[in-house]
């Protein structure tokens, strides 16, 4: 969705007064009534200063292999828990896919503070696919299918001399298990914990503050960690560019009296979800239940991605 268009609230005269006490008048009478048809004002941000994101963890991977139970430099860890995924009814912007239901997260994992920067891509993966290459690498790298999502994960897996949690294979990929050794992408009920961080709301902050969205965005990425993070340190959850997730899109688990247990989604199906709103849609799709999916192979300008690891 584009940012809407807003009309110049002013009116023209071409009858010029003679006098100056006249042209005073006149220049008074301009914008009178005009707030009452205008457009509110956009929503801004408090311009303060953020502290900087941690740092990548690719470029602080040492030679000796990762720790199982450390956690990687840029990364963040995410406790154990339960929590209400989806939506309740009423919520401003929810699908009927968003059926609320108890979900327990039984180990804690980490996962990367930020969206993966167009540097870190490059350093790893040697090449920049993204549309918007004009803030220096900070931005998140979009123009990534699911597959280069899941590729990735796997070199950086290499690197930090860790086991792969992906077998590839072409268009098959076969997924070790939430509790592999190396780097994947998250489980979507994995992402909406974290995201959510022990909150119930749409969104865990103002709107304007938390997500770059339509009327904010100039509808371009910006770099990441640039809005403010949910209480676990995470940045642009909400907003910015979508991130792509492990699950395959199909309809929730119906509720029952026990939460699914570290849930992993659909064993089979046509397109794999991403989560989190972006940078060109509107503050309904900014929000922690949103869901929607696309064939793995698509490539656009307004989808990236980050990793995780369980730390079990």
């Amino acid at each position: 969705m584009s940012a809407r268009h807003r009309e110049p609230c002013f009116r023209t005269d071409t009858r010029l007064p003679r006098t100056l006490p006249f042209i005073i008048a006149a220049l008074a009478t301009l914008t009178v009534g005009c707030g009452k048809d205008a457009e509110p004002p956009l929503p801004t941000a408090k311009e303060t200063p953020l502290p900087p994101p941690p740092p990548s963890p690719i470029f602080n991977a040492g030679a000796a292999p990762a720790e199982r139970t450390a956690v990687t430099p840029g990364f963040v860890k995410i406790p154990a828990g339960r929590f209400t995924m989806g939506s309740p009814p009423g919520e401003a912007g929810r699908s009927v896919d968003e059926l609320p239901h108890d979900v327990s997260i039984r180990w804690p994992f980490e996962i990367q503070a930020t969206e993966v920067t167009q540097a870190e891509y490059e350093a790893l993966i040697g090449k920049n696919p993204s549309h918007n290459k004009a803030c220096g690498g900070r931005c998140p790298v979009e123009m990534v299918s699911w597959y280069e999502a899941v590729h990735y994960c796997n070199e950086l897996s290499r690197r930090r001399k860790l086991s792969l949690c992906y077998v590839e294979a072409g268009a098959n990929i076969s997924f070790k298990g939430v509790h592999c050794g190396g780097y994947r992408l998250p489980t979507e009920a994995e992402w909406e914990y974290a995201a959510r961080a022990g909150t119930r709301g749409a969104r865990y902050g103002n709107l304007a503050d938390v997500a770059w969205y339509d009327l904010n965005s100039k509808l371009e990425s910006h770099p990441v960690g640039s809005r403010k993070p949910n209480r676990w340190g995470l940045y642009d959850t909400l907003g910015n560019v979508a991130e792509w997730v492990w699950d395959w899109q199909a309809p929730y688990d119906k509720p029952g009296d026990a939460p699914l247990v570290d849930p992993v989604g659909a064993a089979s199906g046509d397109n794999r979800l991403f989560r989190g709103g972006a940078y060109r849609w509107s503050g309904h799709e900014a929000r922690a239940a949103f869901r929607n999916a696309y064939g793995p192979g698509n490539k656009v300008e307004w989808i990236g991605f980050r990793c995780a690891r369980s730390l079990r």
